[in-house]
């Protein structure tokens, strides 16, 4: 029921809401009816519809909650219950444009449940992993401030050489180029650019 949603979310950190194709189960007249008795002033404070159709999405927002928003891609892998109805794909649709009135958008459109997965783990859900003790802020490196204790350049520099080399003959190619890749401050720059150098 609407109430016990909305007891529980009260008690939440943050709500992970996905919006597919198909419409969920709506509540029921009874259900409604409490939540308007609870929160009198909820249709006026959000952006709800036509009728009141609060979610685990307006409850977020209502208790000033996390809300991460996940939408699939058309090409995203569907089970066998999937059906592709236009109406139901219509109120998704807009109950997306109710959420977009808040500015509250999705924060990713996923290609299956994997990619899923790794977005909400780089969501708020982090975040609240560290604060909980449970997980370590990824760690970068400090550009300016290595000088000369950046350690192990060279056998990646060695690598790379030996790699490039006989592709450079091959292709007949005088300065071959390389892309180097990796989160912001692992130390790219400081590959290609020992201390120093110009």
């Amino acid at each position: 029921t609407l109430e016990m949603l909305d007891t529980y979310i009260k008690g939440c950190d943050g709500v992970i809401h996905l919006v597919g194709d198909m419409v969920g189960a709506t509540a029921k007249p009874p259900s409604v009816t409490a939540i308007k008795e609870r929160y009198p002033d909820l249709a006026t404070r959000l952006p709800l519809g036509e009728f009141l159709q609060a979610d685990e999405a307006w409850l977020a927002l209502l208790h000033k909650k996390y809300l991460f928003i996940a939408k699939p891609t058309p090409e995203a892998a569907r089970d066998e219950d999937y059906l592709q109805e236009p109406a139901q794909q219509a109120l998704q649709q807009a109950h997306l444009n109710r959420l977009i009135l808040v500015a509250r958008y999705p924060g990713v459109v996923f290609t299956g449940h994997e990619h899923l997965a790794a977005e909400v783990l780089r969501s708020f859900v982090l975040n609240l992993l560290v604060k909980a003790g449970l997980s370590k802020r990824p760690q970068t490196l400090p550009y300016a401030s290595l000088g000369s204790l950046f350690k192990g350049r060279q056998a990646l520099l060695n690598e790379i050489e030996a790699r490039l080399g006989p592709i450079a003959e091959q292709a007949g190619v005088a300065a071959p180029v390389v892309a180097l890749v990796g989160q912001g401050g692992v130390g790219k720059s400081r590959l290609r650019f020992p201390v120093g150098a110009d």
